[in-house]
């Protein structure tokens, strides 16, 4: 994560083939990282610490434990994240005479809808969080959790090792783990190779771009960066990489994109379809193979667990253009009035009082049917 943010290194994957653990960290060190940091021993237990879990939603008449690990030894302990057929995320632990139960008021999953999971601790600082998000139907849930408890080195390789002391369920694309915090609400999503015009006419990759410089967005005008950053996630679910070639949607380079950034389009099939000029498509529901095409084999991922994305936050709500695909910044609407999830956010060290008081989605949001109708018919 970035400056502003805790440091975080994942250090476990598992879905439902195949798991890793590394200490010392998955993937290949990130360039711009400066983290020397030395991988913890295995009796010891993170200051800080993440479990992230992302599934499908497959609505059953019983509740679902999503994961759940029990272990006698060397310590008793249970820890368990259960969903209820009314939508309810409870997450309990036990570990000795201490219990920690926590709950999140979710409306059911509708299926095939995709869920993010996050339990975060800080021992130090005696407050975790629990958080939960179906953004298909725009729904989350974030409670701070004052004495949080974490999980050991060794308790961590068994749950993403371990299969008998660790069942997960079978609707769970995958549980990562990391030392530290990791960021909860929305996340960067775009390529930091992706090119970006300046207010003076130069194109500057996006990851060069710096706090305060001024862009020309996607309307002509320019437009100043109140913040730009980047985090690094676990490749897979809803932060799959996607592929967009050129020349399709008007890239002038190749993209890579997380799946669940968000491009604009216009035109005559979306003025006939919706009625409108303009609408927003998660780059994931244009997949043909042949404009937009995952990054990777499904395969892939333990082999290159993490992937880096970068983003913008402007002083106004448009979008930009990368690269000469339109693609809209980071949408900052869950965060305002909520400061439990903009303190565990990618944007804690942003002052909430100089984010847009704009939604930064002005336009529709197509759904799955109706991206599928667009792509069908602008391939017609």
């Amino acid at each position: 994560m970035d400056a502003g943010a805790l440091f975080c290194r994942w250090i476990g994957l598992r879905d439902a083939s195949a798991s890793s653990f590394a200490p010392a960290g998955l993937g290949r060190p990130h360039p711009s990282s400066t983290s020397t940091t030395p991988p913890l021993a295995e009796s010891a237990t993170p200051a800080r610490g993440t479990i992230r879990i992302e599934r499908l939603a497959d609505p059953a008449n019983s509740p679902e434990n999503v994961l759940r690990m029990s272990m006698r030894d060397p310590d008793p302990l249970l820890f368990t994240i259960r969903i209820d057929p009314d939508g309810t995320v409870a997450l309990l632990m036990r570990r000795g005479q201490t219990d920690l139960l926590v709950t999140l008021d979710l409306p059911a999953c509708p299926a095939g809808s995709r869920m993010t999971i996050q339990y975060g601790w800080d021992l130090d600082a005696r407050l975790g969080y629990f958080w939960a998000e179906v953004p298909s139907i725009g729904a989350y849930c974030i409670r701070p959790i004052p004495s949080s408890l974490g999980l050991s080195m060794a308790e961590l390789r068994r749950l993403v090792d371990d299969p008998q002391a660790c069942q997960i369920s079978d609707e769970v694309i995958y549980v990562a783990a990391a030392e530290g915090l990791a960021p909860a609400g929305p996340l960067p999503g775009l390529d930091g190779a992706g090119l970006v015009e300046t207010k003076d006419g130069q194109l500057k990759p996006l990851a060069s771009i710096a706090r305060g410089d001024e862009v020309k967005a996607a309307d002509g005008a320019p437009a100043q960066v109140r913040w730009v950053g980047s985090s690094e996630m676990p490749a897979g679910g809803r932060m799959e990489p996607f592929r967009v070639n050129t020349p399709y949607h008007g890239a002038r380079t190749p993209l890579v994109l997380a799946g669940t950034a968000r491009l604009r389009l216009g035109g005559i099939a979306v003025e006939y379809l919706f009625g409108e000029t303009e609408v927003a498509v998660q780059v994931r529901h244009l997949r043909d193979n042949v404009a937009i095409v995952p990054a990777r084999h499904a395969h892939e991922l333990l082999s290159d667990p993490l992937i880096r994305y970068y983003q913008l936050v402007l002083d106004r709500p448009v979008p930009i253009r990368l690269s000469g695909v339109v693609v809209e910044t980071l949408d900052c609407s869950q965060l305002r009035g909520n400061p439990n999830l903009h303190f565990r956010s990618v944007l804690t060290a942003l002052p909430p009082e100089i984010l847009s008081p704009e939604i930064a989605t002005q336009c529709k949001l197509l759904r799955v049917y109706e991206a599928q109708s667009l792509r069908q018919m602008q391939a017609a």
